[in-house]
This record gives structure tokens, C-alpha cells and sequence, in this order.
């Protein structure tokens, strides 16, 4: 069991926010979740099973309002709740 925990696509990379950090996250944009994480937006695409381009026209404020399917895949690999990421979608267009 422990072996095929090991094999998984998020067991090396299950990183969770600093305690400090936590009070923080509801003002940062989703870039930011990303790489608070360490990911590359390739590899938030492989976990996640949403495209790169998406990631990307995210990060950008292209894409304003994603699909929930999307969100909710992008929360699961961020392990964020579906509210954090729709609002630092929402602060990343506001960026952009």
C-alpha cells in the first residue's frame, strides 16, 4: 500500500501552506497559489489533467471565468478549496 502511495502523481509533491501563510492566501492570485506550491504550470497540467494553455490564459486574465470542472481539478492538485482558487482567478484577471 505504502508502495503504490509512493508511485502516485502527488505523493512527492503534497506540500502544504506555512501556518503563516494560510491567512495570506485569500489575497494572492493564482500564479502565485501555483508556484507557492512549486509547480510549473507543465506540471499543474499533468496532475491536474487541465491543458497548459488554460493554466497559462488563466495566469493571464484571459480566461475570466472558468468552467467548475476546471477549478474544482485545479483546487484538487493545488489543494486548495474551489472558493480560494475562484477568487484568486478573479484577482488575477483584476491584474491583468
Amino acid at each position: 500500500m505504502l508502495e503504490s502511495a509512493q508511485n502516485s502523481a502527488f505523493a512527492h509533491d503534497l506540500v502544504l501552506p506555512r501556518p503563516d501563510a494560510v491567512f495570506t492566501m485569500r489575497r494572492m492570485t493564482f500564479r502565485e497559489m501555483r508556484e507557492a506550491r512549486g509547480f510549473s504550470q507543465a506540471e499543474l497540467a499533468r496532475l491536474s489533467g487541465v491543458q497548459q494553455t488554460t493554466i497559462s490564459q488563466i495566469e493571464r486574465g484571459i480566461v475570466k471565468n472558468p468552467l467548475y470542472g476546471t477549478v474544482a481539478k485545479l483546487s484538487k492538485s493545488l489543494l486548495y478549496t474551489v472558493t480560494d482558487v475562484y477568487a484568486a482567478i478573479r484577482r488575477s484577471s483584476a491584474a491583468a
